[in-house]
């Protein structure tokens, strides 16, 4: 559903086996375990690389595998919240990844969304940037369209689609948390929303 749980489990998998057989890798050795796996089973081509980096507004500016991509950061605010409204469609990424005309389109989308995030990096222009790649893509269904619409007349500071799922994120200020997620509960039942901090120390081993 785009919130990236393929290549999360694949670099958490990586991190854990490391430590469990003791394995001389280093981080982005482990990374590129995960990325690699990826590829391979067609479910992502670079979400590993911005999962190895710690959290927060993360830019893949290079593309590749850790250590070999370029990544950048937008300084993000961590009194932010993320409000997100999630439609149990699944859309299924094989198709999109394996059509050499909709990759094309993708790329092209992709590259003028990245420039224009580069030339203005701000959370609002980053926000606007992906939800307008979202739309040129035709990844946008008419049921996020409403989400994210909702989400913006409810004090959102902007929202876009998750790539690729019929899901909506919205970034909020905190407190107008509830104000979204109550906007988006009149359209999805409560299992359907879900309301986050956003996370900026990345993918690590807990206790």
């Amino acid at each position: 559903m785009g919130f990236g749980t393929s290549a999360g489990g694949a670099l958490t998998t990586a991190l854990a086996l490391k430590e469990v057989l003791n394995l001389p890798l280093t981080y982005n050795q482990i990374g590129k375990l995960a990325h690699l796996v990826e590829i391979q089973l067609q479910t992502g081509l670079g979400t590993v690389s911005s999962l190895t980096f710690n959290g927060g507004l993360i830019l893949v500016t290079e593309p590749g595998a850790p250590g070999i991509c370029k990544i950048d950061r937008i300084p993000l605010n961590p009194d932010y919240v993320v409000v997100v409204g999630c439609y149990k469609t699944l859309i299924p990424k094989k198709p999109v990844l394996t059509s050499p005309q909709r990759m094309q389109q993708i790329n092209v989308y992709g590259q003028r969304a990245l420039e224009a995030i580069l030339a203005e990096p701000s959370l609002e222009n980053f926000l606007a940037q992906c939800w307008l790649f979202a739309q040129n893509a035709e990844f946008a269904t008419e049921g996020v369209r409403e989400l994210v619409s909702v989400a913006e007349k409810a004090g959102a500071i902007g929202a876009a689609q998750n790539m690729i799922g019929e899901v909506v994120h919205a970034v909020v200020h905190e407190e107008n948390a509830s104000s979204v997620a109550e906007a988006f509960k009149q359209t999805l039942s409560s299992n359907q929303v879900i309301v986050s901090r956003i996370d900026f120390e990345g993918v690590r081993l807990i206790k």
